[in-house]
């Protein structure tokens, strides 16, 4: 059986634009964009892993967790992810500086299905851009 992997996603709008990142150069899916996040360490919550993820990342400290937007299992061929869509509000003044040279993006809602998401975003993407 296949292991879960446990993963944040945190969903940052700003005057109804989602933030989005592009996957690292080298790794898997590189290129592709996806919300911004990662995988939970053991013993760490989604918002916990959320808040680390966003700081190592994009260099957002103080970032509040609101809520639980939605949780979805999505199976690749090699791995299969249970993601933690989480709303997240980003301290006033707070810009994005990319640490692993990933591009980030503000996309209107209503345009997300149109960028080149990983497969295991891109459902909560078509629900979020309604």
């Amino acid at each position: 059986m296949m292991k879960t992997i446990e993963v944040a996603a945190a969903v940052i709008e700003r005057g109804g634009d989602v933030l989005i990142c592009s996957r690292p150069v080298g790794g898997f899916m590189a290129g592709r964009w996806e919300f911004p996040g990662g995988k939970l360490e053991p013993g760490e919550t989604p918002a916990e892993a959320a808040r680390r993820e966003l700081a190592e990342e994009l260099s957002l400290t103080g970032v509040n967790v609101l809520d639980t937007l939605a949780v979805q299992l999505f199976e690749y061929p090699e791995k299969r992810v249970r993601l933690h869509f989480l709303r997240c509000r980003m301290p006033d003044g707070a810009a994005p500086v990319p640490r692993e040279g990933q591009e980030f993006v503000w996309v209107c809602r209503r345009r997300l299905c149109e960028c080149d998401l990983l497969p295991a975003d891109f459902a909560f993407a078509a629900l979020l851009a309604r």
